[in-house]
């Protein structure tokens, strides 16, 4: 939903802090997978508007259910500050895409 899209500058800066936050968050969440013997190669396709307006809502609304699926209560305390990290790379990435939004809205 955010990569590699022509536009504003302010937009696609804010569009790359959101993806570096993704990528830190994905690192987090395959170790924590690895430690739990679950399998890191289940990657369900994700189909979304082109549009920039639309695809930033998309990737908004995506990253915010993602960040309700990894903050979920884990027993395993090896695996809690990974997820604990990845929640907050994934609040990066929600932070960066409203301000891209934000962007779309005000015309930069």
């Amino acid at each position: 939903m955010l990569e590699h899209r022509p536009g504003d500058a302010a937009v696609s800066g804010q569009e790359d802090t959101a993806i570096v936050e993704i990528d830190a968050a994905i690192g987090e969440i395959k170790h924590a997978a690895i430690d739990d013997g679950k399998d890191i190669h289940d990657h369900p396709p994700v189909e979304g508007p082109k549009d920039r307006p639309g695809r930033l809502h998309k990737a908004l609304e995506l990253l915010r259910k993602v960040h309700s699926d990894v903050a979920r209560e884990e027993d395993d305390p090896m695996v809690k500050g990974l997820r604990d990290r990845a929640v907050g790379h994934i609040d990066g990435a929600i932070h960066a895409t409203e301000l891209a939004v934000r962007d779309v809205r005000q015309g930069r």
